[in-house]
């Protein structure tokens, strides 16, 4: 085999391979059981910033419970809504509280940091 044909081979069955794997993995992923809520020692539910991502980007909480958003990060981030700002949050600092309703967040020097609480 030449050069130029071991080459493309290679491509081939490189794509081929991740078109197999892609989709294994997002059934192995989706047939994963939930995570428990993760509580930090004060009992409130933990939302992780870590990789430009808030984790999970979607948690349910029963009406009442304190929410703390952890940055993990490098970055600052903040947790902003229509209902009010954190500020800065830098890393290694947190910022908490009191759900009531449901609502959409995200992190103004990040945008594509989003997330949602829902309230149950």
């Amino acid at each position: 085999m030449t050069g130029g044909r071991l080459l493309w081979a290679v491509i081939v069955a490189l794509f081929a391979g991740f078109a197999v794997a892609g989709p294994v993995i997002m059934v192995l992923d989706a047939a994963r059981p939930e995570q428990p809520l993760a509580t930090a020692p004060g009992g409130e539910i933990v939302v992780v910033m870590a990789d430009l991502q808030f984790q999970p980007p979607t948690l349910q909480v029963p009406a009442g419970a304190t929410v703390l958003w952890s940055n993990q990060d490098v970055a600052p981030h903040t947790v902003t809504s229509a209902a009010g700002d954190s500020g800065f949050i830098d890393p290694g600092a947190s910022f908490s509280v009191t759900v009531d309703q449901t609502f959409t967040y995200a992190c103004t020097l990040h945008p594509s940091m989003t997330g949602v609480i829902e309230v149950s």
